[in-house]
């Protein structure tokens, strides 16, 4: 069981960096990616729920959702300003971490990226109505928690 939850860690992060990359490089999170690697996370959910005879890490998988159709939600309301790749990503991330460490993701990831903003404008690399990639920050998040071991 513990290979498995490994497994789905060191999927996500697969994930991860590579979004981090397409964000950092294109502005873009690939659908495609999201869809390979949410297709994994849901599949090592269903084997688990398959070993362990209980449908409930399938249930936390699924719950790991509601985060990403808020920030969809929050997207479509403020027509893009929070993006439509970020709230895919992190539906693919819900489906690895369930719903605690799904939330503990994304508000990691956004502590992040405030910070970063806020160096960004001290020291006038940008301007305050300036956007920054989500996915570089979902990856140091990523890596902050499993360090930490709060993910793993």
């Amino acid at each position: 069981m513990e290979k498995l939850q490994i497994t789905g860690y060191i999927l996500l992060g697969v994930c991860l960096g590579l979004s981090a990359y397409t964000d950092l490089r294109k502005r873009l999170i690939s659908v495609w990616i999201c869809l390979i690697f949410g297709g994994c996370g849901l599949a090592l959910a269903v084997i688990e729920a398959c070993m362990l005879h209980s449908w409930g890490p399938a249930g936390d998988a699924l719950l790991g959702l509601v985060p990403a159709a808020i920030l969809y939600g929050a997207s479509r309301i403020t027509r893009g300003a929070i993006g439509t790749g970020d709230a895919i990503l992190f539906a693919v991330s819900g489906l690895y971490l369930g719903l605690i460490r799904n939330l503990a993701l994304i508000w990691t990831s956004c502590f992040f990226a405030l910070a970063a903003g806020g160096v960004l404008i001290a020291l006038k690399k940008i301007k305050r109505k300036s956007s920054l990639p989500l996915a570089p920050f979902a990856l140091a998040a990523w890596a902050a928690l499993g360090a930490g071991g709060f993910i793993i």
